[in-house]
């Protein structure tokens, strides 16, 4: 088989691979407890995993537009989890850094979603779960270099 065609497979294997994961894996109405949308879950991760970013850095990182992320972030802000504020050094760029409350929130979802995955994998054995560790690795390793060799994928 060419590469080509293994290309095309992976794709498609990927398209029909992605709903199931986000259905299963990314239980969201855990979030609904803490009032949280699924946009503002991913928006607090990249905040606190990176500190404080500009508004269109973020919308570039979560894939939306600048107008669908200053109503994300309006909420966020209204709801004293994440601080917006002007950068020092250039008074034109607005920077937004996670909250200790928004920090606290964050962990409790992300303490309720690993919960709800784990719950999910206990039928699987032992070796299974290598087996998991080893492709979700080898899989984040192969995205990393096709991400970093190209700016966006669906441009």
């Amino acid at each position: 088989m060419m590469k080509s065609e293994k290309i095309k497979i992976f794709i498609r294997e990927v398209m029909l691979f992605a709903p199931d994961v986000r259905k299963n894996f990314m239980n969201f109405p855990v979030c609904a407890g803490f009032k949280l949308s699924p946009h503002q879950f991913f928006c607090l991760i990249n905040i606190y995993k990176s500190g404080p970013l500009s508004m269109s850095g973020l919308a570039q990182k979560l894939g939306v537009s600048n107008q669908q992320l200053t109503r994300i972030i309006d909420s966020l802000v209204e709801n004293d989890l994440v601080i917006r504020f002007t950068d020092p050094l250039n008074r034109r760029i607005v920077l937004t850094k996670i909250s200790e409350n928004g920090k606290e929130i964050l962990m409790k979802v992300e303490g309720s979603i690993q919960k709800s995955i784990a719950q999910g994998l206990e039928i699987l054995t032992e070796e299974e779960i290598d087996a998991c560790l080893t492709h979700v690795r080898a899989l984040k390793t192969i995205l990393s270099k096709v991400i970093s060799s190209s700016s966006n994928i669906c441009e």
